[in-house]
């Protein structure tokens, strides 16, 4: 999932109006999200943009890519990101960026690669938790043409939270001497309870989150649970 920014226009003339069934939107944000403007009874923040476009099988980004530029015209705008409000009944999961399935606990958020030839992996403490977090998993180059440094990192923030809050959990992992990848330096930190633990005969690190994000949708409330 990504969590993605917007302008604000004035989006009265498309107000009210329906939208076809079939068009595949972003989850934005799940409620309750911290944000003083958005005044809405509904769970999920969707947004229709580009980029989900750009990455849909021909046939999902016939029926969205149409919605999205009838939505555009209506507003006078050119590739606009459309942003509405939905609850879970009106939607259905599509993908998740993460890879995740609803009902398990553990999913890989890196496999290996040419580049960095690790698989990490990420254990929560109930099934379906992964829904409840922005998980940003990436290779970062820090060198140059000639000598090309690449290290991977690892953040994880809860989905309710503002966009430029600091992670929950950090995991980095650098190449040891020589640049080589067979004993790696990794770097970890978690704000809450959590474990990191490396198996190097299957060239694997896992990361087990100790902790729960707990919603009350009725009180609009969110808070962090620590199972003993």
């Amino acid at each position: 999932m990504w969590h993605s920014q917007y302008k604000r226009i004035d989006s009265s003339p498309i107000a009210g109006l329906s939208i076809n069934a079939g068009v595949v939107f972003e989850v934005d944000a799940v409620l309750p999200w911290d944000d003083e403007k958005d005044k809405t009874g509904k769970r999920y923040r969707i947004e229709l943009n580009r980029h989900v476009l750009d990455q849909m099988a021909d046939e999902e980004n016939t029926v969205s890519e149409r919605e999205f530029k009838s939505l555009n015209l209506v507003l006078g705008e050119e590739d606009q990101p459309i942003v509405v409000y939905a609850d879970e009944s009106d939607l259905e999961l599509v993908a998740a960026f993460d890879g995740g399935i609803p009902g398990k606990i553990t999913i890989p958020v890196w496999n290996q690669s040419e580049q960095f030839p690790w698989t990490i992996v990420l254990t929560f403490a109930a099934q379906g938790d992964f829904l409840r977090y922005r998980i940003e998993s990436w290779l970062v180059d820090d060198g140059d043409d000639d000598d090309p440094v690449v290290r991977y990192m690892l953040d994880i923030f809860p989905l309710y939270a503002k966009p430029n809050d600091e992670p929950l959990l950090t995991l980095t992992v650098s190449p040891g001497d020589y640049d080589e990848w067979e004993r790696p330096v990794v770097a970890f930190s978690a704000k809450r309870g959590a474990a990191f633990r490396l198996d190097s005969t299957q060239e694997m690190m896992f990361v087990d989150l100790g902790f729960q994000i707990i919603v009350d949708l009725d009180q609009g409330k969110w808070e962090f649970s620590e199972p003993t």
